[in-house]
């Protein structure tokens, strides 16, 4: 409409060049269509590098849950295998008897730990314990636990039976050890005399190690027991 009013009040001019006015029409014309093209180009670009920001985020994203999933699916695998969670076995010493004995043929110190044991994880099993004996002026020595037989008597006042079902490997076989402490004996011979072995000073370090490899241990002095 603009154009038509236009033409109407400005026909003598237009009429008297026409090539000028059509010119001039084609010029700005064609510069608003380039123009048009080129603010259109910038926009489509720019909308073009959010979708492609957009799907490299979506893509990301994709692979992290891929790999959460992966690496929970590993876990549970790796759970499934093993049967539960590792235990976390604690302990304590709550006494000692220290004899002479000639087990081997020769005159040894036995040394036997009463030993309170109870798990704050998973299922899990006690596998091996070793006693580190340690002596003033003495290197230390690491023992390993010796069977009971079927009993062990300990002559004294008075005399002190020990059975084979009083050991804690022994209590443990067949039960599972839970928060609830279970008591038995762990028995150690040692090459050291048994004045030496006896001496308040004495230290002991105790050390269990259960089926996933994991240690428990309890230090303590001849002299606290």
């Amino acid at each position: 409409m603009d154009i038509i009013s236009f033409l109407e009040d400005n026909w003598d001019a237009v009429s008297a060049a026409p090539w000028v006015f059509v010119a001039f029409a084609i010029l700005f014309g064609g510069a608003g269509f380039a123009l048009g093209r080129f603010l259109h180009f910038e926009r489509s670009n720019t909308l073009q590098s959010r979708i492609d920001l957009l799907n490299d985020r979506l893509s990301k994203k994709d692979e992290d849950i891929a790999r959460i999933s992966s690496n929970h699916a590993i876990s549970e695998d790796i759970k499934d295998k093993s049967g539960s969670t590792p235990p976390k076995f604690r302990f304590l010493i709550m006494g000692t008897n220290i004899f002479t004995t000639d087990f081997s043929g020769r005159q040894q110190t036995g040394i036997i730990l009463d030993v309170s044991l109870w798990n704050m994880g998973g299922d899990g099993i006690v596998v091996t314990a070793e006693l580190d004996v340690l002596i003033q002026n003495n290197p230390p020595e690491t023992l390993k636990p010796r069977d009971f037989g079927s009993h062990i008597r300990l002559t004294g006042n008075p005399t002190v039976i020990i059975r084979r079902e009083d050991s804690l490997f022994e209590k443990i076989k067949e039960v599972e050890v839970s928060r609830t402490p279970i008591e038995g004996k762990i028995m150690f011979i040692s090459d050291m005399e048994h004045q030496l072995v006896k001496d308040s000073r004495t230290h002991f370090k105790l050390t269990l190690r259960d089926n996933y490899e994991g240690t428990a241990v309890y230090e303590t002095s001849i002299g606290n027991l």
